[in-house]
């Protein structure tokens, strides 16, 4: 059943479209490990055996040897392949995870949906890091519940109070929900349980349990997305996942599962999981961060071979299975403790000096590639915290005074939006000196009367704030921006109408283009600054059909085609060897500055209140 698991993991990682659910074989992972764990612990602790310092033992040595050899490597390939700050990132990411708290360190760092996902050839370690936490705490807690009855009271309960708090918090703080094992524990218990009662299902009642979890893994696999909360898409995972246990013994089970190939896959998952995804990321590295459909092909094929030579060469001759009667089997636990070390010190050196070496790529004519002074710079003029919020932020923690009160004696606007609109007020507030830009924009939070969409409780509260309140304060123009979407359109029309009819001139900007991975990857991949916007610009996503969808569906409220306003026709993504771009749309301080400008220079600000520029529906950014 493990071959289920990790092939669902790496179909999703090789971009196969119909697996975009299948970084949910992660989840089965989890309640696989929770059935065999327990049951070999009990097995272990009726027959009046187990030792928590043998059990340590056993799973230091299963899991860490492999884990080091594919950090290791993997840090000597991303010293010859990754731009000096990324570098650093993985080497980080290598730290913490050999002290297994990678989970942590992911979840403090970003999402797991992020662009910048794919390029950290470590993320996947995060479950490796829950699965040892778990491991760490579980043994004990069934030492300590020795009875049957305290066994069944104490999975229950873990499992009951992972399932409300995930379900409490999966809004809240859905990377917490996703990277942490609190979350995680109900998926333990779901195997956890089967082994504690020794549950399981034969004859046609097993087959049917069997069919039933196996297909609708499947479908889950195939058909939730990133978009679904994380505890909504890890829940139903655990339901199908305990089907899929407790018919283990079926003869459906053992058609499906037991033959040759998934048996060989299976016995291979782990090094599977382990190398294909430094694989896949350090690849994209070398090519542009696309795969195309023989580039995927040859990257799982080439994943399995050499996890096979990983899982040959050092996952089982370091494996405590049986009496250590070989000198290498003696000394596994020094080897592998030593090889850690190692590893540990190379990382940290990595990670201490973030411009190791004197590769081309640590300042590319120029432009500095290695500091974070940019991303620094642009929290600072948002004002991140203060008028721009965040999922952990509170409604009190919004600055009415300092963020959205007008002046009066000048023209003043309102940007509200996500962080798209937090970049919007940096460009205009950069741009108009002599005006008051007033900013109420938070992460991931439309500005929209209606969220059919599953938000946090700050964003619900904050557009309520900013469209019931701030709007109504004396503000000569309100400003819509977001990441939109198609389906949001009709919540924006019913937004912008509901503006218009309490007397408020609204403008709206349109949907941003997009590059494929941060600008600054994408400019290190290249040889020379040379005509860089020229050979970036294909790469943009300009999002047309949607940016014309918006304007079509707001007559009479003038719309910003913000591909027209950052493509003339090329995609400038430099500007005297400053970074426009912080990551592969948001602005650096430098892009908010130059594009601000060039909107200027095409339309006055002062001009969008009482409809002045024309006909209905055109756009304010004109053709050309």
């Amino acid at each position: 059943m493990r071959s289920l698991a990790v092939l669902a993991v790496l179909l999703f990682h090789l971009e196969t479209d119909f697996v975009a659910g299948g970084f949910l074989g992660v989840d089965l992972f989890f309640i696989i490990s929770g059935f065999i764990i327990t049951r070999n612990l009990l097995f272990d602790m009726d027959q009046q055996r187990f030792s928590l310092k043998d059990f340590y033992y056993r799973r230091f040595r299963r899991i860490v040897p492999a884990l080091v050899t594919t950090i290791f490597f993997t840090l000597l390939f991303a010293i010859l392949i990754v731009p000096p700050a990324e570098l650093a990132l993985s080497a980080k990411s290598a730290v913490f995870s050999l002290l297994s708290v990678g989970n942590i360190n992911f979840w403090l760092e970003s999402g797991y949906f992020d662009s910048s996902a794919h390029t950290k050839p470590l993320l996947h370690t995060w479950s490796l890091s829950v699965e040892e936490q778990f491991y760490i705490l579980w043994p004990s807690l069934l030492l300590l519940a020795s009875s049957l009855r305290g066994r069944v009271l104490c999975t229950f309960a873990l499992l009951a109070v992972s399932v409300v708090l995930s379900s409490y918090y999966e809004n809240v703080i859905p990377e917490g929900v996703f990277f942490l094992l609190p979350f995680r524990v109900h998926q333990f218990m779901a195997g956890a349980i089967i082994a504690v009662l020794a549950l399981r299902m034969v004859g046609v009642m097993g087959n049917l349990v069997t069919l039933a979890g196996t297909l609708g893994l499947i479908w889950g696999f195939s058909t939730i997305t990133g978009e679904t909360p994380p505890f909504s898409s890890a829940i139903w995972v655990t339901g199908f996942g305990f089907l899929l246990i407790l018919g283990r013994e079926s003869r459906a089970a053992i058609i499906l599962y037991g033959n040759s190939a998934m048996q060989w896959l299976g016995a291979r998952s782990y090094a599977i999981y382990l190398v294909h995804w430094p694989i896949i990321v350090l690849f994209k590295y070398t090519s542009g961060f696309e795969l195309t459909t023989p580039q995927s092909g040859a990257l799982g094929i080439g994943s399995i071979v050499i996890a096979a030579a990983l899982h040959t060469l050092v996952e089982k001759p370091f494996r405590k299975s049986g009496p250590d009667n070989s000198r290498l089997k003696r000394n596994a636990g020094k080897l592998t403790l030593g090889f850690a070390i190692v590893t540990l010190l190379l990382a940290s050196i990595l990670w201490a000096e973030s411009d190791f070496g004197s590769r081309k790529n640590r300042d590319l004519h120029g432009i500095d590639l290695v500091g974070s002074g940019g991303a620094l710079q642009r929290r600072a003029a948002i004002r991140m915290d203060k008028c721009h919020l965040e999922r952990h932020s509170a409604i009190t923690d919004f600055d009415v005074e300092q963020c959205a009160t007008p002046i009066e004696g000048k023209y003043n606007a309102l940007v509200l939006g996500d962080s798209m609109a937090a970049d919007i007020y940096m460009m205009l507030s950069e741009t108009y000196p002599d005006m008051y830009i007033g900013q109420a924009t938070a992460a991931g939070c439309q500005p929209l009367l209606k969220i059919n969409e599953k938000k946090y409780d700050t964003c619900h509260d904050f557009n309520k704030l900013r469209l019931n309140s701030l709007v109504r304060r004396d503000y000569d123009l309100v400003v819509l921006a977001g990441l939109w979407t198609e389906k949001q359109i009709p919540q924006l029309q019913e937004t912008v109408l509901f503006l218009h009819s309490i007397g408020i001139d609204v403008l709206v900007f349109g949907p941003r283009i997009k590059f494929p991975e941060s600008v600054r990857l994408l400019i290190a991949q290249e040889d020379s600054l040379e005509n860089i916007s020229e050979k970036l610009s294909p790469k943009a996503d300009r999002q047309e059909s949607l940016s014309t969808a918006i304007i079509e569906a707001l007559p009479g409220t003038p719309v910003v085609d913000m591909g027209k306003l950052q493509c003339t026709p090329i995609c400038e993504v430099v500007d005297n060897r400053l970074l426009l771009y912080d990551d592969g749309y948001h602005f650096t301080l430098a892009g908010a500055r130059f594009f601000g400008q060039r909107f200027r220079t095409l339309f006055e600000l002062e001009n969008a209140q009482g409809r002045t520029l024309g006909t209905p529906g055109q756009t304010a950014i004109p053709e050309g």
